[in-house]
C-alpha cells in the first residue's frame, strides 16, 4: 500500500483497519504481566541487596589489630573491658576507653604490670562511686 498524498495518521487508521497490524487483549495482558514481573524482580533484587549490606555492617566486630605496652595516663581512663581472641577478633587484649571516647589496645594484665594497677584503679573508682548513688 502506498501513502501516496493520504495524510500517515489517516495511513495508519486505514493500515490498522484493513487487518494487517493487529494488537490484541492478550498482547497487551502479556506485555503488562512481563513489565510488572521485571518490577517485582527488580524490587527483590534491592532487598536482598539491602539486607545483606546491613548483615554485613552489624556482623563486623570494633576489634585491636595489635596492642601497644606504653603506659597510659590514669586521669585518661574512665572504663575498660577485655576482648577474646577468637569471637571475631585475632588479638586478646585489655580495650582502655578514655574521656573523650577513644578506644585504646594494650595487653592482657599481668602479675605486676600496669595494665593491672589502672584496671584495679577503674574497679576501685567504680565500687565508690557505685556506693554513693546507692546511699
Amino acid at each position: 500500500m502506498k501513502l501516496g498524498n493520504r495524510k500517515p495518521e489517516a495511513f495508519m487508521k486505514n493500515f490498522l483497519w484493513e487487518g494487517k497490524v493487529r494488537i490484541t487483549d492478550t498482547d497487551t495482558e502479556d506485555l503488562v504481566n512481563r513489565t510488572v514481573s521485571a518490577a517485582a524482580l527488580l524490587i527483590l533484587a534491592l532487598f536482598f541487596i539491602c539486607c545483606s549490606s546491613v548483615e554485613a555492617t552489624d556482623a563486623t566486630p570494633d576489634c585491636c589489630l595489635s596492642v601497644v605496652d606504653k603506659k597510659i595516663p590514669q586521669n585518661a581512663v574512665v572504663s575498660y573491658y577485655h576482648q577474646v581472641k577468637g569471637a571475631g577478633c585475632r588479638v586478646e587484649a585489655t580495650v582502655f576507653i578514655t574521656r573523650n571516647g577513644r578506644k585504646l589496645c594494650a595487653p592482657l594484665p599481668r602479675k605486676n604490670n600496669w595494665v593491672k594497677k589502672l584496671i584495679q584503679r577503674l574497679n576501685k573508682k567504680s565500687k565508690k562511686s557505685s556506693k554513693k548513688t546507692s546511699k
